[in-house]
């Protein structure tokens, strides 16, 4: 480097001075612009991690929703069996009581008939 090898009592010109600034300014800027395309890549990679993670995440959701779902339609259908089992049950159990009133008023009057 020019100025720095020179004692500093030595002075500068003017233009000497400009274009080891310029080259200073050049270096820092490639130097910002290095630095600043890192960062651009690292955040782009982490974006790029986190929407697949959220898109395995969602995936994953929405696989355990459809899970719930036929779960939930197996357990309704089941219940709606189960209701009209007993639905069935219910008209045979009402048969059976209306067979069991006609049999005790039969038997009401035959004993009616007996002790008379």
């Amino acid at each position: 480097d020019v100025l720095c090898s020179r004692k500093p009592s030595v002075g500068f010109t003017e233009a000497e001075l400009s274009a080891h600034l310029e080259q200073k300014r050049i270096e820092i800027t490639a130097a910002l612009e290095q630095v600043y395309e890192t960062q651009v890549m690292a955040l782009r990679e982490e974006v790029a991690s986190m929407e697949l993670k959220q898109s395995v995440e969602e995936s994953r959701f929405s696989a355990e929703v459809s899970s719930l779902r036929a779960n939930l339609s197996t357990a309704t259908a089941a219940l709606v069996d189960c209701k009209a089992s007993c639905d069935d049950q219910n008209i045979e159990i009402n048969a059976l009581a209306a067979a069991n009133m006609k049999a005790n008023e039969e038997i009401d009057s035959m004993s009616t008939e007996i002790f008379s």
